[in-house]
């Protein structure tokens, strides 16, 4: 075979090689098989529904799955339907007042779902991403009716900007600050300067140790110290601070580094809440992405 004859045949086997490859590719079954985790966004930044669905098939059987609601402490109800069709993915999580839809398209990729949840006419954005690490179970420390444990620690990271954050545990609100915090201020600052600590207490009569259990693992981050205080003792001081008549709770403060907690607990920079009949400021009202530019702008000042 000449020269040029066997340089045309390489290129055509090369071709083949290419094409059968593409075609193996757009042969290979999509799947939904794993776990996933995102939110339902009602309002984008300040109320963003947190939930995991769990897919699993059993052999050539169809699709089934378990959706966890961590707003409402539920875990592994059975869904009514799951699909998958090309690329269009379809969820029937059933309810006493009829069954929320979630219609969806899997990415190419395979890592993310994003689409609309319809229930009782109301539709709302959603979003999934695939998870590839295992849960991860926090570690919660006592406060034991003093907040020593956060005094101290809080000065351990006085060259850090620090976020302190007064959560109950049962609280669906607290439980969406969790997670907003975990999607815009942890995820999009990986930066070892930023310290965020966790004080659960309880304020509603199911509030107790187990429950934070649960709860811290909406904000599994290492950056996140938990803290458990048996009563809102440990908190009292923000109370104080607020100038309201219950004890603070779904508040967040923000300290810059530098600040020590000395006799007496330091004022924050900053905070936000989720207190609205409290008489708090409106503009104060939590929200995500205007945290994240507030610990950003720290973080930047802090670097120079």
């Amino acid at each position: 075979m000449s020269p040029e004859a066997k340089k045309i045949a390489a290129f055509l086997l090369a071709g083949c090689w290419c094409f059968g490859a593409v075609l193996a590719a757009a042969e290979t079954p999509r799947q939904l098989e794993g776990r996933w985790e995102g939110e339902v966004v009602v309002t984008p930044g300040e109320y963003e529904v947190p939930l995991a669905v769990e897919i699993t098939r059993a052999g050539s059987g169809p699709l089934a799955g378990t959706m966890d609601l961590p707003l409402r402490g539920l875990k592994h109800l059975s869904l009514k339907e799951v699909g998958l069709e090309g690329n269009a993915v379809f969820l029937a999580q059933p309810d006493n007042s009829g069954d929320y839809v979630f219609n969806g398209k899997l990415s190419e990729d395979g890592r993310t779902i994003t689409g609309n949840r319809a229930h009782s006419g109301e539709i709302y954005p959603f979003r999934l991403v695939r998870v590839t690490e295992p849960e991860h179970q926090p570690e919660v420390r006592s406060l034991s009716g003093s907040a020593e444990a956060l005094r101290a620690q809080f000065n351990a990271d006085r060259a850090k900007t620090r976020l302190v954050v007064v959560l109950a545990p049962t609280c669906p609100t607290c439980r969406i600050t969790a997670h907003l915090l975990h999607k815009y201020v942890l995820e999009s600052i990986q930066d070892d300067r930023l310290r965020v600590y966790v004080v659960w207490q309880p304020v509603f009569s199911h509030d107790n140790r187990e429950a934070v259990g649960d709860a811290s693992m909406l904000l599994p981050d290492r950056a996140v110290t938990h803290f458990w205080a048996d009563n809102t003792a440990a908190t009292a001081f923000y109370k104080n601070y607020l100038k309201i008549e219950h004890p603070a709770f779904d508040v967040v403060f923000l300290y810059p580094p530098g600040v020590t907690w000395d006799a007496n607990p330091p004022a924050p920079l900053s905070y936000m809440h989720r207190l609205e009949s409290s008489g708090l400021p409106k503009e104060n009202l939590f929200n995500g992405p205007r945290l994240t530019e507030k610990v950003r702008e720290l973080l930047s000042h802090d670097g120079k």
